[in-house]
């Protein structure tokens, strides 16, 4: 059996279906290879959270209570930004204590140390890109690690795979969603919901899950909001998500806020209750790896609106599950969702074109299959 060292990079207030997703991977029976987890202790100052408010009230990740209730190997140790000797301690504990093979990595400065010292002790490197992570800073300094230190690239979409290094291992395995078995809220149970949540109860809702970073365009999401309510005033958006632009996002829009055309709740861990009420999804960005938002909405029935640049031109057909506009053109872009606002049966039957490419294309089993098959491939195992 070949031992796998899982290093996640999450943060550790959130387990959404993305933890979820590596944890049914992680946990699946397989009598060739056996995933374990690198968790960092809470006492760590480099942790991330998606909700700087709950940061100091918790004793562990959140996903660690999924990994014991799945009966899944970890080894909780911090890795330190600055201090290579802990570092270096830290991987030999583990390698030693597991007979690690590979080391397989994602997020963060943490997938720089794992590649480092797993290539130092004789291991394979696995880097899972999810994001454009060389079209951001220090190129060619990532280019030369990742050719020195990086065997194999698991990437999420065709994008992705085209940023990579031409002449390396790269392997495309596009994310996966557990499919819902919900049944679709009816009109009274929509308006308790919204009311609950803060929203109108008398408008339709188009709803954007995105975190208020540079690459998702908020700042064109808002002229398509300004676009839009030129036209209709029975129309509420709703941004979701935190970062580090959503302070001057918000006081952007103050006035439409004040007028009740947009709300802004921040990270939610709530996200299901406002994909139940909502109507219509988009995101507007901008070379985005591959778009799970899009996925999530497609669970609901929701047609989605995005531009046609990265990953979400590998999801949405346009016409058939949402639309595609291209890059930056707002005008269009409202002018769609304004066709969508004035077309319940268009958004009915684009919902339902959603849920079945989801389920046909893009449903977690599929990618728990896909992901054991990269890591056959890599380790050399025949069959699955």
């Amino acid at each position: 059996m070949k031992n796998i060292l899982l290093v996640p990079g999450f943060v550790v207030d959130t387990y959404s279906q993305i933890e979820a997703s590596f944890i049914d991977l992680t946990a699946c029976k397989d009598n060739n290879i056996r995933f374990i987890w690198l968790v960092p202790g809470m006492d760590s100052k480099y942790n991330r959270y998606a909700n700087v408010i709950g940061q100091g009230h918790l004793e562990e990740p959140l996903y660690v209570k999924y990994l014991r209730e799945k009966g899944i190997e970890f080894y909780t140790g911090s890795i330190s930004k600055y201090n290579m000797i802990s570092n270096f301690i830290l991987f030999y504990r583990v390698f030693k204590k597991y007979k690690i093979d590979v080391v397989y990595t994602h997020f963060g400065f943490e997938r720089y140390y794992s590649a480092f010292i797993a290539k130092l002790l004789g291991r394979k490197t696995v880097l899972n890109e999810h994001w454009h992570s060389l079209g951001t800073r220090f190129t060619g300094v990532k280019r030369l690690f990742y050719k020195l230190f990086i065997d194999y690239y698991i990437s999420v979409s065709d994008f992705i795979t085209s940023t990579l290094p031409e002449r390396g291992n790269i392997i495309t395995v596009k994310n996966g969603l557990q499919l819902k078995n919900t049944n679709a809220l009816k009109d009274h149970e929509k308006v308790r919901l919204k009311t609950e949540l803060g929203l109108a109860s008398d408008k339709t809702i188009i709803i954007m899950a995105a975190s208020f970073t540079d690459i998702k365009r908020h700042d064109l999401a808002v002229k398509i909001l300004r676009d839009s309510i030129k036209q209709r005033k029975d129309i509420q958006f709703v941004f979701l998500g935190q970062g580090e632009l959503y302070d001057s996002i918000r006081d952007s829009i103050k006035e439409e806020m004040s007028a009740g055309y947009v709300v802004m709740p921040g990270h939610v861990n709530n996200i299901d209750y406002y994909y139940s009420i909502a109507d219509i999804c988009m995101l507007t960005s901008i070379g985005e790896a591959f778009g799970y938002t899009i996925l999530e909405a497609f669970n609901y029935c929701l047609p989605f609106i995005a531009f046609s640049s990265g990953g979400p031109a590998e999801i949405i057909k346009d016409g058939f599950n949402g639309y595609l506009i291209q890059p930056e053109n707002t005008v269009d872009f409202a002018g769609r969702i304004l066709e969508l606002v004035e077309n319940g049966e268009k958004r009915r039957l684009l919902g339902e074109n959603a849920y079945n490419t989801l389920k046909s294309e893009f449903s977690r089993e599929a990618w728990i299959l896909n992901m054991k098959d990269a890591f056959y491939r890599i380790l050399g195992i025949k069959g699955t």
